[in-house]
């Protein structure tokens, strides 16, 4: 059972947690993650690899058999024809995005919150389904606000990048980075602002700003490193899945990236925890709750008698 403490955390600290969270609520996260994500990116991604699926030879075992290099490198070729984008897998990867990854992401950041307050349950997808509605208001509102916004930051980038010298292009590359770095951070909070505080639709972003900005370094230094340790474990096991035919591999990489999904989630949510603890108290509040409900049972208990 995991037993998350109400305190200031480190980021190493939060990295330390968030694979102890994850740990104890591993079956939670799985339903969300790889059940519901999972399964929809696997039909998409099936869909899209067409009829090479039906191959079930790698090419590493052709080397092995002592075929030809020839041999080998044209199935290697036929491979690459069968994974091309096709009309139906892009539509359906386009309505798993919009439609599915709401359902996800809210799930593991309410699995996250549930565990850290203590209030773990065993029912989560009733809760995460009455949601439903809000959380994919929440989640089109942070494409609603951040398309414009890169698409402005991409013109200027593009505008400065082309007509400006050397020293102009290195500025306008590192401001454009820091631009991302910095909305990226602040649509992280977005999730758990909405989930822990109500905060849905729009509502979030005027209190996701100000918690990214009390703690900006930490924030965009948190989601550097759990985006740089999730993509170095994907990276190692992708290259172990390649190695095995396409139905397999492809399950492989579905299974790999469903599984690495919830880290970043529940590290930013830990984050959002330490900065409420850090900023406004929220550990003295929880405990200070605790209590009252205590002192609430305990005279309840005493009228009974």
């Amino acid at each position: 059972m995991y037993n998350f403490d109400m305190k200031p955390m480190s980021v190493s600290g939060i990295i330390d947690q968030t694979f102890k969270l994850y740990r104890g609520n591993f079956k939670a996260f799985i339903l969300f993650a790889l059940l519901i994500g999972g399964t929809a990116n696997l039909i998409v991604a099936l869909i899209q690899l067409g009829p090479g699926v039906v191959v079930l030879e790698a090419p590493v075992a052709r080397i092995v058999n002592g075929q030809s290099l020839s041999d080998v490198f044209g199935l290697l070729g036929a491979y690459a024809g069968a994974g091309q984008p096709n009309l139906l897998a892009s539509l359906l990867s386009l309505a798993a995005a919009v439609f599915i990854q709401p359902m996800v992401i809210g799930g593991i950041n309410f699995i996250a919150l549930s565990a850290a307050h203590g209030t773990a349950e065993v029912r989560y997808l009733p809760q995460v389904w009455s949601r439903y509605g809000k959380l994919l208001g929440t989640f089109l509102a942070i494409f609603v606000l951040l398309i414009p916004i890169i698409a402005i930051f991409v013109i200027i980038f593009y505008i400065g990048f082309i007509s400006g010298g050397i020293g102009a292009k290195i500025i306008v590359s590192v401001a454009m980075i820091i631009a991302v770095l910095m909305l990226m951070s602040i649509s992280a909070f977005a999730f758990p602002v909405a989930i822990q505080e109500e905060r849905y639709g729009f509502s979030w972003l005027s209190r996701a700003m100000r918690l990214f900005w009390y703690k900006k370094g930490k924030t965009i230094g948190l989601l550097l490193l759990t985006a740089l340790l999730v993509q170095v474990l994907s990276f190692i096991l992708r290259l172990i899945f390649s190695l095995l035919p396409p139905l397999f591999s492809t399950v492989g990489t579905i299974l790999v990236t469903s599984l690495l999904q919830p880290v970043s989630i529940i590290a930013m949510t830990l984050l959002y925890l330490d900065i409420r603890i850090r900023a406004e108290g929220y550990d003295l509040e929880i405990r200070l709750a605790a209590m009252q409900e205590e002192q609430g049972q305990d005279e309840q208990g005493s009228g009974i008698l």
